[in-house]
């Protein structure tokens, strides 16, 4: 039988190396010279209801889904951006109406929108933006 040893020293050095690159790596994209556009989702539209009223919360809400809105290319805020959400949640399926609900970002590019606990549909539970 092999024993395969290590020298504390070399193992701490190796990890304190790898711990340093890890970090350091995390904040890549924030130096990134330009962003991206998100491609759209093939058959996202699916259960999208156009002019969904704009509210604070849809049914009961409880949960929260936030997020900030930025341009392609120089990745500014982009303000009054009009975005709807829809999820099965407790208190109704995707295709029902009272499960979707629309808002606008705010000056800064993020929105908010509380909604009831979204449960399982068709595989892991999810929301719709």
């Amino acid at each position: 039988m092999s024993e395969i040893g290590f020298e504390r020293r070399a193992l701490l050095l190796g990890g304190g190396a790898l711990a340093t690159a890890g970090v350091a790596g995390l904040d890549l994209p924030a130096r990134a010279s330009g962003l991206a556009a998100t491609p759209t989702m093939r058959g996202g539209a699916n259960n999208y209801i156009p002019g969904a009223q704009i509210v604070e919360r849809i049914g009961g809400g409880g949960f929260v889904i936030s997020g900030t809105v930025r341009r392609a290319g120089d990745g500014a805020p982009l303000a009054g951006q009009r975005i709807q959400m829809w999820a099965h949640t407790k208190e109704g399926s995707e295709s029902d109406p009272r499960s979707h609900g629309a808002t606008l970002t705010d000056a800064n590019g993020v929105f908010r929108l509380e909604m009831p606990q979204i449960i399982p549909a068709l595989g892991q539970a999810h929301a719709h933006l």
